[in-house]
């Protein structure tokens, strides 16, 4: 009890200073922001601080608990003793006219009844059930989605291991994606080195779920179409592709959604002044810190921020862009640029050397090659989007068409019509993205998995659907609320949008379920109809007050009976994960090392073990244009196993029921190697003195 309560005291100094600097400086830079819009600059200055910083302290291998804890206390606090000791810096009443100063001529403002709301409020509870279950799910067993404990979890562990997110771990032979954007793995740390455990990782998502719709409202409400908007914004953010791999997991595209969002309400909220570019630029940097595929947003916003601001502030928006920008997302890609002279290993090019990786090579067939092919399009295409969007997405694509072309059409200004080229060009970049349709040539299979990497464009499509002039009367907005009605119920009767498509929905006990899900929901419905009953404000910030203490009480509580309960047994009870998995998250305080090739690897998560007490590494080296490579001589393998220090080290078959690597034989026949499990595929020996390298077979 003491190390949990220790634990969360350490994790509230790392948030809640950044979190207090952040609306300090929000209302030194824009003090007339308020509401949705000023939540949204709230949450970008917080995650700034809370990814910039700790990626500092880890160029510097001081990525540690202390340091990392009274670093952020310190920013924090300087940060907002120095913002609050100043008058705020935009006028009073700046971002209620219109959209902020985006071009529109009148006051355009308008409210949303309060049935809209109602409805509205009403689309998105629904979608607390599936998180829920999937929430309950993975406290009970584990994280259990592929790229999560590929490569998103092991960054973080790593980074909380060696104090270092500047070195590369290589996570998988062939691949780049060794070298990818770290963002999102950053604040997935910060709980690791608070717990010592993944405690935190499985409720990160729902923050960024949060401002997917703060965001989205931000962009509706000077239309009166802020319950609209965001319904749309969380229908698409929690289609039945994302449900699946979103709640309780640790992929990174939700977090791109919601910034990529944050920064188009923030261009449409008051682009044209320089205070507002600050958080704009870092709200740009962090979604282009998080994933390539955001790169096309970034750029037109950042451009069109520049290219609309006023004559005789132009020079100051872009001096505050091209600061913020690079400082909140430049990070990884000057870290590639040293490691292997490439700040982009996976985009191909000719002008930076190449990272050779074979298996992105082969599987890394994109849409665009495909157009003309129908048996394709038939065969894999059409069949994904079904799977994707459930049985009525022409309808979800019709929205998000008809969301672009209108805006492109008959925008409201022209901020709005840069968002819409935003939003298209985004979807542009997606058909020529490699692996976009992943898999042998004409054999996409990866195809519906890496639709998410189109999923900022479709967010962004859908919630600029209700601000189009001509569909802003009142019964399109009944209309628009209808369908997206529709189209939740269907997403929530889609089998990919609960867990039980991953094997462990019957076991997770119902009354855990029934409770994560029934209670909160019954609370916030309580809380929801206590506000809207009273107009007091003092009356308002009191349930406020209350609802956050509730919150408070249940997350604490919740989170020591998981904490106690699930996380020492994380990993050996999940059907879905490899024998060879469960195997090594029984495993403590030792040296791993890994042989396979992509895609047909253990995941390497679950070897870390529940307290993260295992180091795991790849076996391998880099060897001609910084491919990471496994030693192909006996010599060669049995001398880097002893380099490493493993305690085990385990391998994996290139495909179900095929022979193991030959790396498997030199170490069978080794001296001083004792397997301790053996499975169809996967193998695994314990090394118990140095091995000798000129015993080798001939």
């Amino acid at each position: 009890m003491f190390s949990y309560l220790t634990a969360i005291c350490v994790f509230l100094i790392m948030l809640v200073p950044p979190a207090w600097a952040g609306v300090q400086l929000r209302r030194r830079l824009l003090s007339g922001w308020t509401g949705a819009p000023a939540l949204v600059v709230d949450v970008v200055l917080w995650a700034a601080q809370i990814i910039v910083v700790p990626e500092l302290l880890g160029a510097f291998d001081l990525f540690r608990r202390a340091t990392v804890a009274v670093a952020l206390a310190a920013a924090g606090g300087g940060i907002g003793w120095l913002a609050g000791r100043s008058p705020g810096g935009a006028p009073a009443g700046a971002g209620v006219r219109g959209v902020g100063n985006a071009g529109l001529e009148q006051d355009v403002r308008e409210s949303a009844s309060r049935v809209e709301t109602v409805l509205a409020a009403g689309i998105g509870l629904l979608f607390c059930l599936p998180w829920a279950a999937y929430l309950t799910a993975n406290w009970q067993f584990g994280i259990f989605t592929y790229d999560s404990l590929s490569y998103h979890l092991p960054f973080a562990a790593r980074w909380v291991q060696t104090g270092s997110t500047w070195r590369v771990q290589q996570v998988a032979p062939g691949l780049t994606s060794s070298y990818n954007p770290g963002s999102a793995e950053i604040v997935h740390a910060l709980g690791m080195l608070a717990f010592r455990n993944d405690l935190v990782s499985p409720v990160v998502n729902v923050l960024w779920l949060g401002l997917v719709a703060a965001a989205a409202w931000s962009i509706g409400r000077p239309f009166g179409r802020g319950p609209h908007c965001m319904a749309l914004a969380l229908l698409v953010a929690d289609c039945p592709l994302m449900l699946a791999t979103q709640p309780g997991g640790a992929l990174n595209d939700l977090m791109l959604v919601a910034l990529t969002l944050a920064a188009v309400a923030i261009f449409l909220e008051g682009r044209d002044r320089r205070p507002a570019a600050i958080p704009l630029g870092l709200a740009l940097g962090l979604a282009a810190g998080t994933k390539l595929d955001a790169f096309g947003a970034v750029a037109v916003i950042f451009v069109g921020a520049i290219a609309l601001a006023p004559g005789h502030e132009r020079g100051g928006v872009a001096a505050r862009l091209f600061l913020a920008t690079p400082l909140a997302g430049g990070y990884f890609y000057l870290r590639n640029l040293v490691a292997v002279d490439n700040p982009l290993p996976g985009i191909p090019g000719h002008l930076f050397p190449p990272v050779k990786a074979p298996v992105d090579t082969a599987y890394g067939q994109t849409i665009f090659q495909y157009l003309d092919k129908l048996s394709v399009i038939r065969g894999w295409l059409l069949p994904g989007l079904r799977t994707d969007f459930g049985t009525l997405w022409p309808l979800w694509l019709l929205l998000c068409v008809t969301g672009v072309v209108g805006i492109l059409v008959s925008a409201p200004s022209s901020a709005h019509r840069v968002a819409g080229v935003a939003a298209l060009v985004t979807f542009m970049t997606y058909v020529v993205t490699p692996t976009s349709a992943g898999g042998p040539p004409g054999e996409p299979y990866l195809f519906y998995v890496n639709v998410r990497y189109a999923m900022a464009s479709f967010v962004l499509a859908a919630v600029l659907l209700p601000v189009v002039p001509s569909l802003r009367g009142r019964r399109w907005g009944y209309g628009l609320l209808g369908m997206t009605g529709v189209l939740a119920l269907s997403d929530l009767t889609s089998r990919p949008s609960w867990p039980s498509s991953a094997g462990v929905f019957d076991r997770i006990g119902w009354t855990a379920t029934a409770v994560l899900e029934v209670v909160p929901v019954l609370v916030v419905l309580a809380l929801a109809w206590l506000w809207i009953r009273t107009q007091s404000r003092e009356r308002r910030r009191a349930l406020l007050g209350v609802g956050a203490a509730i919150a408070g009480v249940g997350v604490v509580a919740l989170g020591f009976g998981v904490d106690r309960r699930y996380i020492p047994r994380e990993f050996t009870d999940i059907p879905a994960l490899p024998a060879v998995d469960r195997w090594g998250g029984s495993v403590a305080h030792a040296r791993i090392g890994v042989v396979g090739v992509a895609y047909r690897l253990p995941f390497l998560y679950p070897f870390y073990g529940p307290d993260l007490s295992n180091f795991v590494q790849m076996v391998g080296y880099l060897g001609a244009d910084h491919q990471f490579v496994t030693p192909a001589t006996c010599v060669v393998f049995r001398t880097t196993v002893n380099r490493g220090h493993y305690k085990y080290v385990v391998f994996s078959s290139d495909y179900a029921n095929k022979p193991l690597p030959p790396q498997d034989a030199w170490l069978r026949r080794a001296v001083g190697a004792v397997r301790v499990f053996q499975s169809h595929d996967s193998t695994a020996y314990r090394i118990d003195h140095p091995l000798d390298p000129f015993s080798c077979p001939r």
